[in-house]
């Protein structure tokens, strides 16, 4: 009973942080949270091959930052710099490559007929914030019967910082949101009839890669 109770507290004050979220945030977080420790995608700088325009390429030691998607790499110095992208398509590291989206870079989850599906990871600032402000009001206002439950908000809060994914499709080079209202402007004619029964579907999700990878198909 007591257990039950503090789960009830718990689930109360988790829907207050997420109350002045939107829709599509509160949609998010239905799905499994995950979390990273640190603020960037690998714990050390990785030797990388640096893809460029016209065939060309070169190498550095880099670094992919969670709190902005950009490139980041170790000068001869070891001092942290940040990438000049204008000239670079993607990245490989540790045999995953990672595609220029505008100034962000995201994993290549598939490719098809030269179209690519795209997920960027980044920090998702506004969950974060939020947390930190529902545990600072619960610290100030709440009652003791509420301790036990700010702990577990605090364990959560601590495991690290909360990631959203960010998919996109780099269709004939231009990177295009993967959104509705941007992507059904660029189907190919035959595939138009195809992609609206998609939409109808209620099993397929624009936040679900597996998904997203079957409109790469219906792109010229």
């Amino acid at each position: 009973m007591i257990a039950s109770h503090r789960r009830a507290l718990l689930l109360t004050l988790l829907l207050c942080v997420l109350s002045g979220l939107g829709p599509a945030a509160r949609a998010q977080q239905q799905q499994e949270l995950r979390r990273s420790k640190i603020p960037v995608v690998f714990p050390e700088f990785r030797d990388a091959r640096i893809n460029q325009t016209f065939g060309r390429h070169t190498t550095a030691r880099v670094n992919i930052f969670l709190d902005d998607g950009a490139l980041y790499f170790l000068d001869e110095q070891e001092q942290v710099r940040r990438a000049y992208v204008d000239n670079v398509l993607s990245v490989d590291i540790d045999s995953v490559r990672y595609m220029k989206v505008d100034t962000l870079f995201g994993q290549l989850l598939a490719e098809q007929n030269y179209n690519c599906l795209v997920r960027v990871t980044l920090i998702d600032k506004k969950l974060y914030d939020s947390e930190a402000q529902a545990l600072n009001d619960m610290r100030i206002n709440g009652a003791g019967f509420f301790k036990e439950s700010i702990l577990e908000m605090e364990a959560e809060h601590e495991a690290g910082y909360p990631l959203k994914d960010v998919f996109y499709f780099i269709v004939k080079g231009r990177p295009v949101l993967a959104r509705e209202s941007y992507v059904k402007k660029l189907i190919a004619p035959d595939y138009k009839q195809a992609f609206k029964t998609l939409m109808a579907d209620r099993w397929w999700s624009w936040r679900d890669p597996e998904s997203l990878k079957r409109l790469l198909m219906y792109f010229p």
